[in-house]
């Protein structure tokens, strides 16, 4: 499609505004962390950010039909991306550092390439090993504050980092299975597959608040401006928002190009943290995250 400039602006300013509100993310629920559960975070956050799609998808005229047979499909996706993915995450938060947290998830294209390889039998060349190989000394060089002899020695200092590791490896698991999903099923948009994964983990979180969560916090959240603001950025501009803006640009721009604005991601992780929570940036850190984007880099070009 043959874009007039200010539409390719427009185009890449929301681009880029969704990365910088996924890097913030961490940082959002590090804040809510000490006061409300992690399953009523998201319970907030899929609450607010299914309404906000549901308004943009009304606006935009896009069909919510789905044929009866998706559905398992949907219930699947929603406890993977959002019941399970995002409580654990929120729950690893108690021990992990938000800056730390935000580079360990960017390591997700590279589960994908190794699902990728013994799922789909793709083909893995020398330099996508090489880059596996990075991205992993780069996560031990993070979660282990550069000290990785005593962190092989000891094991790691936060098991909340072994957490959130697993929780990049299911988003891994579940982009393929999703993939798989949406090349069977193309008539249907990705972005109404997206509001289903989020409808269906809103539905899974609800039935869960009673044994694991707190309704009485979403009353909380009401009555504190802080964790309001906290709550309300995951849910209407993380959750909301973004998957619009992202599926925008993946509309008008080659896959590459929008995926090559999530180098981005942990960088304003790391800056947020450092200027919010008052998070150290150590040279490990920099160093650590430049292995990773490294190894990224490498799995996906070759």
């Amino acid at each position: 499609m043959n874009l007039g400039s200010g539409v390719s602006l427009l185009v890449y300013f929301k681009l880029l505004l969704t990365v910088i509100v996924w890097g913030m993310s961490f940082v959002a629920t590090k804040v809510l962390i000490p006061n409300i559960e992690p399953l009523s975070i998201v319970f907030c956050r899929t609450l607010f950010g299914a309404l906000i799609m549901l308004a943009l998808l009304r606006k935009r005229q896009v069909s919510l039909r789905i044929p009866l047979n998706s559905l398992p499909w949907f219930i699947l996706f929603g406890f993977m991306a959002v019941y399970m993915h995002q409580w654990v995450q929120a729950y690893a938060l108690y021990t992990s550092k938000a800056s730390t947290a935000t580079w360990i998830v960017a390591t997700a294209p590279v589960f994908i390439a190794i699902l990728g390889r013994f799922l789909l039998k793709e083909k893995f060349s020398f330099l996508k090993v090489t880059g596996i190989f990075l991205s992993f000394f780069g996560v031990l060089m993070v979660v282990s504050e550069g000290d990785i002899a005593s962190a092989l020695k000891n094991g790691l200092r936060s098991t909340g980092d072994i957490i959130i590791l697993v929780t990049s490896f299911n988003w891994a698991l579940f982009s393929v299975i999703s993939r798989f999903f949406l090349n069977k099923h193309k008539d249907i948009p990705q972005i109404v597959v997206i509001f289903y994964t989020v409808l269906f983990g809103l539905i899974l979180t609800s039935l869960s608040m009673p044994l694991k969560g707190d309704f009485k916090d979403v009353l909380k959240v009401m009555y504190d401006l802080r964790l309001f603001i906290a709550i309300s950025f995951l849910g209407i501009f993380s959750t909301g928002f973004a998957y619009a803006f992202w599926y925008d640009a993946l509309d008008v721009l080659e896959a590459s190009k929008v995926g090559a604005f999530m180098y981005i991601q942990p960088l304003i992780g790391m800056v947020t943290a450092f200027l919010i929570l008052g998070e150290p940036m150590g040279l490990s850190l920099f160093i650590g995250g430049g292995l990773i984007l490294s190894g990224v880099y490498l799995v996906n070009r070759f």
